[in-house]
């Protein structure tokens, strides 16, 4: 019997998956970027007067020390930051979100 390993899904594959995952739930989801502002993470998800932001990655890949600094920077200031490398994960925080 061959057992067929699954595939990985993609950091783009990923980031599709749950953003329309969080359009079919309302949430308002944009691609971000800020000119001039290396690190900034990839999304922006907007419902009901909140937002928080989620960084894509492939498959067990870590923030850059940038990205990381980032985070930081945005947490100290209250705002909610994720990082996402798998469809399940994200689900779950749009899940815990939603509450």
């Amino acid at each position: 019997m061959i057992m067929l390993k699954k595939a990985k899904k993609s950091e783009k594959e990923i980031e599709k998956t749950v953003c329309d995952a969080a359009e079919n739930k309302g949430f308002l989801c944009f691609k971000f970027s800020s000119p001039g502002n290396k690190g900034v993470p990839d999304r922006l998800f907007i419902k009901n007067n909140e937002f928080f932001f989620i960084e894509f990655k492939t498959p067990g890949k870590k923030l850059t020390v940038l990205q990381g600094e980032i985070f930081k920077i945005l947490k100290k200031e209250n705002v909610r930051c994720y990082t996402v490398d798998n469809v399940k994960r994200g689900l779950e925080i749009l899940a815990y979100e939603l509450r």
